[in-house]
């Protein structure tokens, strides 16, 4: 009796694949270590920097941290940006407002028009608003802003800065909307609720995830907004703080206060930070649902 012997590739071909997979989950893993170093590094430097005197910022070899932390800088920033952080906040709040109210309403007049046969010719006109960039459209808006009398003024900055939020806001929420059921909304009114009622009871509950994402889109659009800013307005009433932070450099006529400038950046991007991390759940329930069932 005789027994055929074991091939040597089959022995070897599931250690092999094992020992592929391995390696790959540990690249993947190293790379994802290495892109959170790249992406956190810059905060965790901003930070140190904030911390730090001019001379240890300067100081060979490099601090990676201040040996005598100290809060000056900090301190400093806050003096002179802290009135410009509440125009930030108007703003800011303003163009969410604003964003809102035309994206949602825009987005379900969408609905109740039975656009879902032209959802596609719906996205592709509003991303052939939001290809151009920016700066194209500031000598149009600097024109339309003066005939309107709303340079210098909330509501202007407010109006440019809704330019991107608006098309972003009613794409993602006429997207998401889609995915509602139509059983829903005809239930609602079967029961005799108006559109109005339907918009705000059936409709604004389901698409929250969608809502909170164009709010924090129209937010951070708002709150780092500089070219508009410095574009059209030029009264210290109405500055938003990314200005205050740009005159720490502009027109300083001595040395530049770096520590200063740092501790300005970090105290307007916490605000941001706080409100992604805060809706990143929302954000990423918006998005994902409206990618895959729009």
């Amino acid at each position: 009796m005789t027994t055929d012997a074991p091939s040597p590739g089959l022995d070897g071909g599931p250690a092999a694949l094992r020992w592929f997979a391995a390696l790959r989950r540990h690249v993947g893993r190293l790379t994802l270590v290495l892109t959170m170093i790249c992406l956190l590094f810059p905060i965790y430097w901003l930070v140190q920097s904030s911390l730090s005197t001019q001379l240890e910022l300067f100081h060979t070899p490099v601090y990676f941290f201040p040996p005598h932390p100290t809060f000056a800088g900090i301190r400093s920033a806050w003096d002179i940006i802290g009135p410009d952080l509440w125009h930030s906040v108007i703003i800011s709040g303003g163009t969410v407002i604003l964003t809102l109210f035309l994206a949602i309403t825009a987005g379900y007049g969408l609905l109740l028009a039975r656009a879902r046969r032209t959802a596609t010719l719906v996205r592709l006109l509003v991303l052939f608003g939001l290809v151009f960039p920016t700066i194209t459209f500031v000598i149009p808006l600097d024109k339309l802003l003066y005939t309107l009398n709303l340079l210098n003024t909330y509501q202007g900055l407010i109006l440019a800065d809704s330019l991107y939020a608006v098309p972003l806001g009613v794409l993602i929420i006429y997207t998401y909307v889609l995915s509602i059921p139509h059983e829903l909304i005809e239930a609602a009114r079967v029961d005799g609720a108006s559109s109005v009622r339907v918009l705000w009871s059936v409709v604004i509950p389901v698409a929250r995830p969608a809502v909170a994402t164009t709010a924090i889109f129209a937010f951070l659009a708002a709150w780092g907004d500089f070219l508009f800013a410095e574009t059209f307005a030029n009264s210290p009433s109405v500055l938003p703080a990314s200005i205050g932070i740009y005159n720490l450099i502009g027109t300083s006529t001595s040395v530049v206060s770096w520590p200063e400038v740092m501790a300005g950046s970090l105290i307007l991007g916490l605000p941001a930070l706080l409100g992604v991390a805060f809706a990143q759940r929302y954000i990423r329930a918006g998005i994902s649902t409206g990618a895959v069932k729009g």
